[in-house]
């Protein structure tokens, strides 16, 4: 019986000892499985307004980010003036 440290395993010595042998006929199956149906339109409406609250999120944060910025400048001028 051989004993193995599979630590030191490559895959190609795994396949070779256990007569392991990729098999490619069988693609179409996997493909299968990884065809998506296509949406409904509910479902892409859905997808509109996600994609609309997510910009507007995003253009709020930068409104948030530019209004701070702002803020502090006042802040900084206010302090220098006194």
């Amino acid at each position: 019986m051989t004993t193995l440290n599979a630590r030191n395993l490559t895959l190609n010595e795994v396949r070779h000892f256990f007569n392991f042998q990729e098999k490619f006929n069988n693609t179409d199956k996997f493909s299968t499985l990884l065809m998506l149906e296509p949406l409904s339109e509910i479902e892409q409406q859905e997808l509109v307004i996600i994609r609309f609250l997510k910009l507007f999120v995003s253009y709020k944060t930068h409104l948030v980010s530019i209004s701070i910025k702002l803020i502090e400048r006042d802040l900084r001028e206010h302090d220098e003036t006194q």
